[in-house]
């Protein structure tokens, strides 16, 4: 019997993309993805079976050239699903399942998952989950008024980026024209629609996160994760923990938005990550993204689980059942380094006797590459440099080790005096 065949969209980020191919091997499918690695890197994977150039700015021509790959597959090698990975492929996903008659969510869902008024309006029309009070401006003169509307504090945002890129909280007059002028200026993914930023009301309270997959519009939730960002105004991701420490009505209030959010988006297949602040009116709904997580949190959940929701998110393509049985009842996270200065990396590392000594760390890494510019946007991508993760037996330890871990990490800037730093 011929095992069935998917077609990935494959993370550019070397863990997840791994990540996602053990878990196409554990399902028994043969796989054909969509990267621009050499052919060296699929050696290990004998089961992917085509590989295809990624399509570069989503435009029309990029399109057709994919679709027209894709459709020469598909007609000798039959796909059952095309699954996303990223931000960037969920629409492009959707489309291909329509076109191929594949099945998963619509290219209505998936464009209402990326443009954060569609998914505003979306959800205001279903009801069954708090959201922000907002309005949608393009231009300097409405974001004024828009901001007068909703009142402070509020939050300015683009309608279409990832990685709180531009997101600003403004808490009072003197602060509207950086923020407009902050918000404005990122660069938005596939950008469409007549407007550009959306102005809403500030949630106040802790932030989490629900990972999820849908099947046939019913969420089937792994479980929440606690996140932590750095000072407002900007809201940039610097650790997250899972499973959040926090009661089971909270996380039952979570679980019955994310249900909420599905039917209110039109999900029907595929995975979730539902963002939230949890205040006194209950879980209010930041974003929801048809897709899994970033920022490995997939990997923590399974280091804390023993679920891998990557398998699951492709036994639902599969058209197999989700199971969310949790094996192992422990506690893991990712914390960032992030570096106060901005310039241009030189060197990164850890020192190896501090890190050995922060027990629980099962992994670390660089994030940039020397010669990348080190700032926050708009002056840079990012100030992360390094990541460290853990596990342990409760929030506070994890906490704790990832905390030492990063006390372990050692990077030089151009100009800084030399570090000695270890891998």
């Amino acid at each position: 019997m011929t095992p069935p065949h998917l077609f990935l969209f494959l993370s550019s980020r070397d863990e997840v993309a791994v990540a996602m191919l053990k878990a196409a091997a554990r399902t028994g499918a043969q796989v054909s993805v969509m990267s621009d690695r050499a052919p060296e890197f699929f050696v290990s994977y004998p089961f992917v079976r085509h590989v295809v150039t990624p399509v570069r700015g989503g435009d029309d021509a990029g399109w057709e050239a994919a679709a027209r790959r894709l459709e020469q597959i598909h007609a000798a090698e039959p796909f059952v699903r095309v699954v996303p990975s990223s931000e960037g492929s969920v629409e492009f996903a959707a489309r291909l399942n329509q076109h191929l008659g594949l099945g998963g969510n619509s290219p209505e869902t998936a464009a209402a998952s990326r443009d954060k008024f569609r998914m505003r309006r979306a959800l205001a029309a279903h009801g069954g989950a708090l959201i922000p009070e907002f309005r949608l401006v393009s231009s300097w003169d409405e974001f004024q008024a828009a901001v007068e509307a909703v009142g402070y504090p509020c939050i300015s945002k683009p309608i279409r980026a990832a990685a709180s890129d531009g997101v600003a909280k403004i808490e009072d007059a003197s602060q509207v024209r950086a923020a407009w002028e902050f918000t404005s200026a990122v660069p938005q993914i596939d950008a469409t629609g007549t407007g550009t930023v959306l102005v809403e009301s500030y949630a106040s309270g802790p932030e989490y996160s629900v990972e999820g997959i849908v099947s046939n519009g019913v969420a089937h939730i792994l479980g929440v994760t606690e996140k932590t960002t750095e000072a407002e105004p900007f809201f940039n991701e610097i650790m997250h923990v899972f499973p959040a420490p926090i009661s089971a009505e909270a996380e039952t209030a979570m679980r019955r938005t994310a249900q909420a959010v599905a039917e209110g988006l039109g999900m029907t297949g595929g995975a979730m990550h539902l963002e939230v602040r949890l205040n006194a009116r209950g879980p209010v709904v930041m974003e929801c993204a048809a897709r899994l997580a970033g920022d490995s949190v997939p990997i923590i959940a399974r280091f804390a689980t023993g679920v891998d929701i990557y398998e699951q998110m492709l036994n639902e393509a599969l058209g197999r059942p989700v199971c969310m049985d949790r094996r192992t009842n422990r506690v893991s996270g990712i914390r960032f380094v992030q570096s106060p200065r901005e310039g241009v990396l030189e060197g990164f590392g850890f020192d190896r006797v501090k890190l050995a000594a922060a027990r629980g760390v099962v992994g670390h890494g660089p994030v940039r590459r020397a010669g990348d510019m080190i700032a926050r946007p708009p002056r840079g991508a990012t100030n992360r440099v390094g990541w460290v993760m853990a596990v342990g037996a409760t929030a506070g330890a994890v906490r704790a080790t990832l905390a030492a871990g990063e006390d372990a990490a050692r990077y030089t800037l151009e100009g800084d005096a030399p570090v000695a730093v270890a891998a």
